[in-house]
């Protein structure tokens, strides 16, 4: 997944999404904390449901926000259903 550049049309919320998006998704360590903390969640929680599920399995993500695992998962191979 590419990074989005950020639009000046966006609405307020998506801006701030995007900034978190930057931390979460892109390696941004502006504030090291928080993005260090996600990065750790995300690949333990990743590395987890990799563990449990079987290779092509079904997820629903259940209030995914801007669907940063649902798309992670997509990637490596499961049906996702995202819902937020």
């Amino acid at each position: 997944m590419k990074p989005l550049e950020l639009q000046s049309e966006w609405a307020d919320s998506w801006k701030l999404s995007h900034r978190y998006d930057l931390m979460e998704l892109w390696g941004d360590t502006r504030h090291r904390g928080y993005a260090y903390a996600y990065a750790n969640r995300r690949r333990a929680t990743l590395a987890l449901l990799s563990e449990v599920l079987a290779p092509g399995a079904r997820v629903l993500d259940m209030a995914a926000a801007q669907g940063n695992f649902s798309i992670a998962l997509a990637e490596l191979g499961y049906r996702v259903t995202w819902n937020d």
